[in-house]
Parts: structure tokens; sequence; C-alpha cells
């Protein structure tokens, strides 16, 4: 991997009473964001950066806490990235603005 490169991160949401060693369980897993450099006419020049976010069966039963106003459990609720972040509910949510979305 060169320096300067950007690796793709995975984010686990840690829900009130579930353990990290838990995230690899498919209902704790957010999803991911994948960094991708895109070509549009197949030429170095063409390059653009994108970050897109997949996300994975976790991020439904998010949505789904969130439509359902269970501020208990958002406050209660961290998401955890593979580099070692910590986030609000709210504030992954923020960094997912100037993300593409696949769904």
């Amino acid at each position: 991997m060169q320096k300067n490169e950007i690796k793709d991160t995975k984010y686990y949401a840690k829900w009130p009473g579930v353990k990290e060693e838990d995230f690899d369980m498919e209902i704790n897993q957010i999803g991911t964001v994948v960094y991708r450099k895109i070509y549009t006419n197949g030429t170095p020049d063409s390059m653009t950066r994108r970050h897109v976010f997949y996300p994975s069966q976790g991020f439904n039963l998010l949505e789904h806490i969130i439509t359902s106003n269970r501020e208990d459990i958002l406050n209660a609720t961290e998401i955890v990235s593979s580099n070692g972040k910590v986030y609000s509910v709210e504030n992954f949510l923020k960094s997912l603005e100037n993300v593409e979305f696949y769904k």
C-alpha cells in the first residue's frame, strides 16, 4: 500500500449491551465507506476520487430506530470505525453527508 493511500473503513454499531467481540454479527455491521478512483474517459487526467458508503444489515436497524424515534436507544448507541474512531449516531450520519450512498 502506498503511503497516502486511503483504506476502506467499516462501521459497527455498539448498541446498548453489545460487546466489541460481537461486531462481526451482521446486525451490528452498519456499513463500509470505500475510497474509489474513477476515470471518466479512461485516462489518468480524467481521474476523480469518491467515497462511497455501502450499508450493511445494521444500517437497516439504525434507520428503523431513527424512524421509530427511539431516542433512548440512539443516545446509548455508539458507532465504532475499523480505524478506532467512535461517533455518536448524529455525528456518524453527518460524516456521511458528502459520501455517495449505495443502497
